[in-house]
């Protein structure tokens, strides 16, 4: 089923820092990722072009550019980035010498000071100034270091030093696939790094790390980012909920949930989303239990308040998952129908899990 607007609406918009001071963390068996951001003042993320001279290429498939001194592997997580993008309605981004450079410099200072991460308990997103490798303590600094400006960045980590992976750890996630699948998100780079022969570290997590600096304008077009994609396959079942912040804990039996659906807009509402209805549909007919988050509550709309979203006083975000794990090779359909700012939209589109249940 395709998505159905009552009438066209505009889509997501933050404020200057969509995701200012916001920190997570996700932890899988293999994984732990954290994203953050902040403003970085009244500047256009394409400004970034003009300090980037070196020539760019076409990726290979899925649209973007990237600079002609990215690595294999820098190409390859803008590939990733945009197949999940695209699928979502989104338009590619484009990867930038300036955030290849500060991304990778941050996961080379996070392998090379592993001992160091795991004893002090410092925030992965930042860098001590007496440890080797330091290029910026907050992220923001780091990229504005390598030359970068934006009306906003971002970042999310991972230890893996494989893109591909770290790109879908994030996306299975709630807080960490926001800034990736985000309409206002213009322009990526990453960096990926190994202990290989380095000393010996009892902190396994830091063996490896991979890391994407994102850069983000003000405005986005006229578009809804939606997640899974309308007609997508081999989603997914489940989310353990091994992210920090944790999403709100489904009841009554806790983790795990449903696969994390997301609506994103464009477009900033002045207003709080007013929810008029929700659904989760089996095979388009049965309702399956689920939970609903917005930045606002609305107890008889059912829709519960989420801190992160709260806190962001971000109001073009909606989360939605069933309280237990979805069935394998199953066909479900999402129905969302809301107010923003007064314009009434209907959303409504399905997607099929994958066929072994994770």
């Amino acid at each position: 089923m395709t998505t159905r607007p009552v009438e066209r609406i505009l889509l997501p918009s933050r404020s200057l820092a969509p995701w200012a001071l916001l920190a997570c963390a996700l932890t899988l068996p293999a994984v732990l990722a954290a994203c953050d951001s902040a403003g970085a003042g009244p500047a256009d993320a394409n400004s970034a072009d003009s300090l980037d001279d070196t020539p760019a290429e076409d990726v290979r498939g899925g649209g973007g550019t990237y600079p002609e001194s990215a690595m294999e592997a820098q190409i390859v997580a803008l590939e990733a980035v945009n197949r999940y993008r695209i699928a979502s309605g989104l338009g590619p981004v484009n990867e930038v010498a300036a955030l290849n450079q500060s991304a990778q410099a941050h996961a080379d200072c996070l392998v090379a000071n592993c001992i160091h991460y795991g004893t002090s308990g410092l925030s992965p997103h930042n860098e001590d100034p007496t440890w080797p490798g330091y290029t910026g303590t907050q992220f923001n600094e780091r990229m504005v270091a390598a030359g970068y400006s934006a009306s906003a960045m971002s970042e999310v980590i991972a230890f893996l030093d494989e893109p591909n992976r770290a790109v879908a750890g994030w996306i299975r996630t709630l807080y960490h696939r926001l800034p990736l699948l985000d309409p206002l998100t213009t322009e990526i780079g990453y960096g990926g790094a190994n202990i290989g022969d380095g000393p010996p570290c009892a902190y396994h997590q830091y063996w490896n790390a991979d890391v994407i600096d994102i850069g983000m304008t003000l405005f986005a077009g006229d578009v809804v980012a939606l997640y899974p994609p309308d007609g997508s396959m081999y989603i997914p079942t489940s989310f353990d909920g091994l992210e920090s912040p944790e999403p709100i804990r489904p009841l009554p039996n806790g983790w795990p949930s449903g696969t994390i659906v997301t609506v994103q807009f464009g477009k900033a509402s002045i207003n709080p989303i007013k929810i008029k209805g929700h659904r989760l549909l089996e095979f388009g007919t049965t309702d399956i239990p689920h939970l609903i988050v917005a930045a606002t509550a609305d107890d008889a709309a059912g829709v519960l308040a989420d801190p992160i979203l709260s806190r962001e006083n971000d109001h073009r975000t909606l989360a939605l998952y069933a309280y237990s794990r979805l069935k394998a090779g199953t066909d479900y359909t999402v129905v969302i129908d809301l107010e923003r700012d007064g314009t009434p939209s209907h959303l409504e589109w399905s997607f099929k899990t994958d066929f072994t249940q994770d």
